[in-house]
């Protein structure tokens, strides 16, 4: 009676388990569509939304570049008016200089305006008009077949530099008409950095260009005077808040090196050559009296 009950235990157990085991295959069977379905919606709503939000992103960027071309061509166009007034400026400047009679060698920007040859007709059409310096050089009949020249500079704070030159006799455009005369336009290409210079010069045509291009990449001696005053004298070490206290110093150390200059050329003196037979480096020179000071006018004393 005892193992009779335990078989039906067993039974009913196993009977429960495959019932339990239909139910859930069968749970899964009709739940795993619906499940796929969420899935698949969840993900096309991504898809969605990410190509929404790649469309906004490419759409923003669109218009930033857009607006970036706007200012851009903005600008431009205010940098072409303030060169076009530079250019303008500058002619007037070199005419100015030559009504007073002022030999002048001047760097000129690129959008400058010459005739590389005289126009048959005075017309505003543009096979008549000035051309751009830029231009003149490379198209312009006194430039085209012309070789380049190397030419070496020396500079008084940089190393000696070397130019490539071409230069060639062109007339300048006064109120949109070309000069009388010729003047020379001269093209320097820098062998190192590839740096373009333009010059205009209003010196006779016989000149020698080397002449020209020495006294244009001159430094102006007030520049040298600054550089030597910082350097030399210590006017760079100001450390004033006041422009009157920046003066004062300006003041001292420009006297300071006038004394220095003045008492350089007075102890240099001559080389004596006599008992020497080498530079006399090493010797002083003939040191000269020191000029007496001028007397303090008698007015001068009574203030």
């Amino acid at each position: 009676m005892g193992i009779v009950l335990i078989v039906a235990v067993l039974v009913i157990a196993v009977a429960m388990l495959y019932i339990t085991v239909t139910l859930s295959t069968r749970t899964r069977q009709s739940t795993a569509p619906l499940i796929d379905d969420a899935f698949k919606g969840v993900s096309g709503q991504i898809d969605a939304a990410a190509q929404d939000l790649r469309r906004q992103i490419a759409d923003g960027r669109q218009q930033d570049m857009e607006q970036l071309r706007t200012d851009g061509r903005r600008i431009q166009g205010h940098l072409d008016q303030l060169d076009s007034q530079a250019s303008g400026m500058t002619s007037q400047v070199l005419a100015e200089l030559d009504t007073i009679g002022v030999l002048y060698v001047c760097e000129v920007p690129k959008n400058f305006v010459c005739f590389p040859s005289l126009p048959k007709y005075h017309s505003l059409q543009r096979p008549f008009t000035p051309k751009r310096v830029d231009n003149a050089v490379v198209w312009g009949k006194p430039f085209v077949g012309r070789k380049w020249h190397k030419i070496s500079l020396a500079r008084q704070t940089l190393p000696p530099q070397v130019w490539q030159i071409k230069a060639a006799q062109v007339y300048l455009a006064r109120d949109g008409r070309p000069t009388d005369r010729t003047y020379w336009l001269i093209v320097a290409r820098n062998v190192q950095t590839k740096e373009i210079k333009y010059f205009i010069s209003n010196a006779p045509p016989k000149t020698a260009v080397t002449t020209l291009m020495k006294v244009a990449f001159t430094r102006a001696g007030v520049e040298h005077v600054f550089r030597l005053a910082k350097t030399e004298i210590g006017f760079s070490h100001f450390e004033g808040r006041s422009y009157k206290g920046l003066l004062r110093h300006m003041i001292l150390c420009q006297l300071t090196l006038l004394f220095v200059a003045e008492q350089t050329d007075r102890l240099r003196g001559e080389k004596s050559g006599v008992d020497r037979v080498d530079d006399g480096a090493d010797g002083a020179g003939v040191e000269y009296l020191v000029p007496a000071l001028a007397p303090v006018p008698l007015q001068a004393i009574c203030l």
